[in-house]
């Protein structure tokens, strides 16, 4: 099998949606603070990923991003968070687009470049699909390195996007299965940062899928909220 083929694959095996709703846990380790809590998230492919905390039933802090902005407020210590998308790099060390948190959070891959320039090696219980930028001329992003993990069955089970000189980058990896329409959406995700500003640990569950239905994505910043900066 080329690796373009198995792209497409892994591409056609996944859940196919234009608005997706969540419900699950999050739980979120930087250094030695660990917070976990229950959580929603919703989708609309184009334009939007929304995301509301709670703890024991009280909502505690909201996040909307979408295309050019990530916003993010608390209401332990009444502050928010208002920046441009790109300023995830230096949180997660990895340039991550609107699509590419979608990718993340469904569990499809992440494509970094020409699928023609990736490379296929088979690891015995695991195929490995690598991605350099360096062997890449019309690539977008210099020094960007991708790799993706695919089990027997062309199951996703991981992939990570690195900056090779800067050593930052990310690594995801997926475990279960959720049948969503007669595709297996991932029930655990594990989020990983390393280098950037502050590496951290993100671990999400999930509970229940629903998908194309009616949702709201409210989000306003009450009034006489902090503007703070956290990265």
């Amino acid at each position: 099998m080329r690796a373009e083929s198995l792209l497409t694959a892994i591409e056609n095996s996944g859940l196919t949606y234009q608005r997706l709703e969540a419900d699950g846990k999050v739980s979120c380790r930087s250094g030695g603070d660990t917070r976990c809590a229950s959580a929603k998230i919703r989708m609309d492919r184009d334009s939007a990923i929304w995301l509301s905390v709670s703890f024991i039933g009280v909502p505690v802090a909201r996040a909307l991003v979408t295309k050019d902005s990530l916003l993010f407020y608390e209401r332990l210590n009444r502050s928010y968070v208002k920046r441009d998308l790109k300023s995830i790099t230096a949180f997660l060390g990895a340039d991550l687009s609107l699509e590419d948190l979608a990718a993340i959070f469904t569990g499809k891959p992440i494509i970094a470049g020409d699928t023609s320039r990736y490379t296929l090696r088979d690891e015995g219980w695991q195929y490995q699909l690598a991605y350099d930028s360096k062997d890449d001329p019309n690539a977008a992003l210099k020094g960007l390195v991708s790799r993706i993990w695919v089990d027997a069955n062309g199951t996703l089970v991981a992939q990570s996007l690195y900056k090779a000189a800067a050593r930052s980058g990310i690594r995801v990896g997926y475990s279960g299965c959720i049948r969503v329409k007669d595709k297996c959406f991932p029930k655990r995700i594990h989020i990983r940062s390393a280098g950037g500003a502050k590496p951290i640990l993100i671990e999400i569950e999930y509970k229940s899928i629903r998908v194309d239905q009616p949702i709201r994505m409210p989000f306003h910043i009450p009034k006489g909220y902090k503007r703070i900066v956290l990265w």
